[in-house]
């Protein structure tokens, strides 16, 4: 059935930083009222037109959408996987396109122009599918269109293979999409109606090197948003005229910060470096100065080796941008800084480890807002938690002794330690640090040298001062001997570590085969479904059970994680019964990244800073 004025609605789905001219974007949407507009990210966005609506969720929450809708296990570990599933956007979120004619996907590196001028004039509502490139295209909203991606099945050009795959295979164009329609005759609009600038030049320029380009480009052109409308001005044989196109794609060019109020533009310039808000359309000299033509010989030059260089040059400074954080970190093995604040230790060792500045003023990630809780949140009860002796006791208290590790004994130095009372298997560790453990099941073949020399070395280091964990600056150094659990399978026992938020137990970490060398790491929701994550270690090739004591940990974990803002909790099993195994409030130190990264903001997400207690002044 034909419908004469369709209904549309254009989805983006962006996950991380937003482009600095978002703000132009989201007025660009403004000025096609007739236009719904959706947006999928993870990210806060201001000032929001009314006739586009922002859903917030991570990466991982699309991923498990996608899986439900599409009914199979998908690839989808970074933000640009995304792309591939472009075509299958009107399944997994068909429950926002109920009344829809039409949808779209959209990217955020463009600015749309009169979208509703251009249905009409190319007659939107004759095709199945309209327009062919990635950055936007639109499907007919039937059951039947929004299927089709399987008439893909089996080969190369797949969609089993493309969803499958961790790189990105443009399942949404070439062999995906574009040559399943083309392949079955299905009505399918590719004429290239739109502005594609090119990357390989400083100068904006259309690309001209598509197999079904018919682009051409003037020594002097511009291209200007103007009252909803994209436009190219240029220059021929001296008069100045002009062409409309339906969206200019900008191909995550670079533009400096907006100097002006994106929400009343009307106006606004589009040059190589920056968007400037101008009066109205521009004269000839306007032209010719904010779009630099040097002469065709120097386009074909860049064309050739621009992105090359660039690419090598970027990678260069970013090398050498990075390695005075580096040198840092590595210093930092050494040297203890005790002169420098933790606020600014945190921020170099942050940016050396994450490849990205720390936010301390406004944190929004997890591993964010761990520096923070070092820097700024020094409750005296976390020294209790740390402390691998007095914890045994505050933790007793609460859920029980019979779910404490026997304790042997314990000593301020190695040598009052009395080895003859010791049972034939224990464990030795400090009280005051992490990694120092050491595993006895033999004493007569015991290496009481080297204990000594690694406890010893622990001993004298005062472990806050490596990452500035706070809560282990005055715990005292103690060697505790504690009994030994075997778990007679020779795999060594399962860490059973719960991410906590104040009494809320999250997600569950199983560590497993450390005593083999190969340690794994699994994650787990609080319905014990697999979780696509990774932190410091990768996942089993076949996940861990079901521990028996799941739920009694789980509650376990909810008491002891009362009142906290964030926490660890971990345990471990043996014959059936739960036990206590430590308390930390850093995993990794909070400088590992997740994989992938919108794990990040997830667990961020479900930490509530508390207000500032001790430590420094934010």
């Amino acid at each position: 059935m034909i419908i004469s004025n369709p209904s549309v609605c254009v989805i983006a789905v962006y996950f991380g930083e937003l482009p600095n001219y978002m703000p132009l974007w989201l007025r660009s949407c403004e000025m096609n009222p007739t236009v719904s507009f959706l947006l999928i990210t993870d990210q806060q966005v201001k000032d929001v037109p009314p006739n586009v609506r922002v859903v917030s969720i991570m990466l991982h929450q699309m991923k498990r959408m996608a899986e439900e809708k599409l009914g199979m296990k998908i690839a989808l570990d970074t933000p640009y996987k995304c792309c591939d599933y472009k075509p299958v956007y009107g399944l997994i979120f068909e429950d926002y396109l109920e009344g829809v004619d039409y949808w779209g996907h959209a990217d955020l590196d463009l600015l749309f122009g009169d979208l509703a001028g251009f249905f009409r004039k190319y007659d939107l509502a004759q095709y199945d599918k309209f327009l062919p490139l990635g950055h936007l295209a639109f499907y007919r909203n039937t059951d039947e269109c929004n299927q089709r991606f399987r008439l893909t099945e089996g080969g190369e050009n797949s969609f089993q293979t493309a969803f499958s795959k961790r790189e990105v295979t443009q399942f949404d164009e070439l062999g995906g999409m574009n040559g399943l329609y083309l392949k079955k005759g299905f009505p399918f609009f590719r004429e290239r109606i739109f502005a594609d600038i090119s990357k390989s030049t400083t100068r904006l320029r259309l690309v001209e090197n598509y197999p079904d380009a018919h682009e051409k480009n003037y020594p002097h052109q511009l291209f200007v948003w103007e009252n909803g409308a994209v436009k190219r001005y240029y220059l021929e044989n001296g008069t100045v005229r002009s062409e409309e196109f339906l969206y200019i794609h900008l191909k995550k060019r670079a533009f400096s910060p907006l100097a002006f109020d994106a929400k009343t533009a009307k106006c606004v310039y589009i040059t190589p470096n920056a968007l400037l808000e101008a009066n109205g359309a521009p004269d000839g000299a306007a032209i010719v100065k904010l779009n630099p033509y040097r002469g065709a010989l120097w386009d074909q030059l860049q064309q050739k080796y621009r992105w090359r260089i660039k690419t090598k040059s970027e990678k260069m400074r970013g090398a050498l941008r990075h390695l005075p954080y580096l040198l840092f970190a590595y210093a930092s093995r050494v040297f203890e800084f005790r002169g420098m604040s933790d606020a600014t230790y945190l921020s170099l060792l942050y940016r050396a480890a994450m490849h990205k500045d720390l936010n301390l003023q406004d944190p929004r990630t997890f591993t964010e807002k761990l520096q923070w809780i070092k820097a700024y949140d020094h409750n005296p009860q976390y020294t209790v938690m740390v402390d691998k002796y007095a914890a045994k006791k505050w933790v007793a208290e609460r859920i029980g002794e019979e779910h404490i590790v026997p304790t042997i004994g314990v000593w301020k130095r190695f040598d009052e330690i009395d080895f003859d009372t010791l049972p034939n298997c224990f464990v030795l560790k400090c009280t005051h640090d992490s990694h120092s453990a050491i595993i006895c099941t033999d004493k007569q073949s015991f290496n009481k040298a080297a204990a000594r020399r690694k406890l010893g070395k622990a001993l004298k280091k005062n472990y806050y001062y490596e990452a500035r964990q706070w809560p282990y600056k005055n715990v005292p150094p103690q060697i505790i001997a504690e009994a030994y659990l075997d778990d007679r399978s020779g795999e060594g026992l399962k860490d059973y570590k719960f991410f906590s938020f104040d009494g809320e137990p999250k997600v569950m970490y199983i560590a497993a085969g450390r005593s083999s060398g190969t340690t794994t790491g699994d994650f787990f929701d609080m319905d014990f479904r697999h979780l696509d994550l990774a932190i410091d270690h990768e996942p089993a090739e076949v996940p861990p059970a079901r521990p028996d004591t799941f739920e009694e940990m789980k509650r376990a974990a909810a008491i002891l994680s009362e009142g906290i803002p964030s926490v660890r909790v971990d345990f471990y099993e043996y014959d059936g019964q739960f036990y206590f195994g430590e308390m930390t409030f850093f995993h990794c130190g909070g400088f590992v990244p997740f994989r992938p990264d919108s794990w990040d903001q997830a667990f961020g997400s479900w930490v509530k800073l508390p207000k500032q207690n001790g430590g420094e002044k934010p």
